[in-house]
């Protein structure tokens, strides 16, 4: 998986910078960010993968998630732009991977949004998920 890992980011970080690379002042990490790191910032981790395979073909299935997270005082309005721009970088991508690998699909599967409090008083962060399945041919 780290060469879907590395398409992904790579995809992120492709010049010109994307609407999402800048939003997020490129911050997106694997599997959680650095402990201080500054709002607003993405995260992208492996839900599963799994093996399908059949006479002819080798197909790796993953789920992928992206966690948006914004501590904004404009409420809504920072995430709900992080998760419009993640659509447009992510959403049926064609994406670049490495290892022997044909990529066949990238598509979002689910999202949803939550209000998290925290330790700070009147202080909440927002955290959107978004899920996409990822098909490659082996």
């Amino acid at each position: 998986m780290r060469d879907l890992f590395t398409g992904i980011y790579t995809k992120f970080t492709s010049v010109p910078a994307s609407s999402f690379y800048n939003a997020l002042d490129g911050r997106l990490y694997l599997e959680e960010a650095p402990q201080g790191t500054a709002f607003p910032y993405a995260v992208f981790s492996l839900v599963n993968n799994s093996l399908d395979q059949n006479w002819t073909n080798k197909l790796e299935d993953a789920t992928i998630d992206f966690n948006l997270y914004s501590a904004s005082e404009s409420g809504a309005v920072e995430i709900t732009g992080l998760y419009e721009k993640l659509k447009e970088q992510f959403d049926d991508v064609n994406l670049t991977v490495g290892g022997g690998y044909s990529h066949l699909k990238f598509r979002r599967e689910n999202a949803w949004l939550n209000k998290m409090p925290t330790d700070i008083p009147n202080k909440s962060v927002w955290a959107y998920t978004v899920q996409y399945q990822v098909l490659l041919h082996i």
